[in-house]
């Protein structure tokens, strides 16, 4: 059956469609809460909102570490506007909350989305480091501290040289104890300068907090599970590519290693690798 509409009917439905969009717009603004008149302020690390304590709009904590600005980067890598990283619940967290959580504001009680473990958890923020995934955690914690954003090829690849290392050093275990040498990876120095456990645990807790709210921390975490069930690549150094064309001229400990075995060495992304029969357990920095 056909149901004919003239022009006048055609154009009267479709500003009747606008109006109402219209009307939907203006009501979503009306239930963002006016900025607050004066800030609440909190003292909020991650954990804390972990652990249970809960932010609300007018909310306001500025340390670069607190859980509102990892809050604030975490949404500032999502798809939308970009805004600025102060610390404030305000308007701008509020919106985009609304819009990942898919959250209607005007039926929220006082126009607030409450931020607690859940909405941690919807955002990718939640872990917990125990002894069961130390390891896989520092070890995604040490690749993107290195700037490790390749292929699955070339994070593998590393990843064997860590392995790779265990039987040339004494007294090294496993992969942590590789990370835990003082020079071999920059990144940890500050890490593995600390004395007690309690304060290498809370470091950590810390670096994958920032790292979580501004990478794509879950990705790398996935790959080095995996590793686990693969046999590692035939490889035990590896070094940025940018570095290779200096080494025919240097006569250092890895430019030494690399020449004397460049003719198996193989460019996998941004780094190149190769096997050498000897293998120091320290290093200097970019020496790997």
């Amino acid at each position: 059956m056909k149901i004919l509409v003239t022009s006048n009917q055609l154009k009267t439905l479709i500003l009747k469609e606008q109006v109402e969009q219209e009307k939907e717009e203006i009501v979503k603004i009306d239930c963002v809460p006016n900025l607050p008149k004066s800030w609440n302020q909190v003292d909020y690390s991650l954990k804390d909102v972990l652990n249970g304590e809960v932010l609300h709009y007018g909310d306001e904590d500025p340390d670069e570490m607190g859980a509102l600005k990892l809050i604030q980067r975490r949404l500032n890598t999502l798809e939308g506007t970009h805004f600025i990283e102060d610390g404030k619940y305000g308007p701008n967290i509020l919106t985009r909350l609304s819009e990942f959580l898919n959250i209607d504001l005007c039926k929220q009680k006082n126009n607030d989305i409450p931020i607690g473990s859940n909405a941690l958890k919807k955002l990718g923020l939640n872990f917990e480091i125990n002894k069961d995934n130390k390891e896989d955690y520092l070890i995604a914690s040490t690749l993107i501290g290195e700037n490790v954003k390749g292929t699955k090829e070339e994070i593998f690849a590393i990843l064997s040289t860590i392995k790779n290392r265990i039987p040339h050093c004494p007294n090294l275990n496993n992969m942590e104890d590789v990370l835990s040498i003082r020079g071999q990876y920059s990144t940890l120095n500050h890490y593995n300068d600390l004395k007690t456990e309690e304060e290498k645990t809370k470091e950590l807790f810390d670096r994958i907090s920032n790292q979580k709210s501004k990478h794509d921390f879950g990705r790398i975490l996935n790959m080095v599970k995996q590793f686990r069930n693969t046999t590692p690549l035939p490889y035990n150094h590896y070094v940025a590519n940018y570095l290779i064309k200096d080494y025919p001229n240097k006569t250092d400990s890895l430019a030494t290693s690399y020449n004397e075995n460049k003719k198996s060495a193989k460019q996998i992304g941004d780094h190149t690798f190769w096997w050498a029969d000897q293998h120091r357990c320290k290093a200097k920095r970019h020496e790997k």
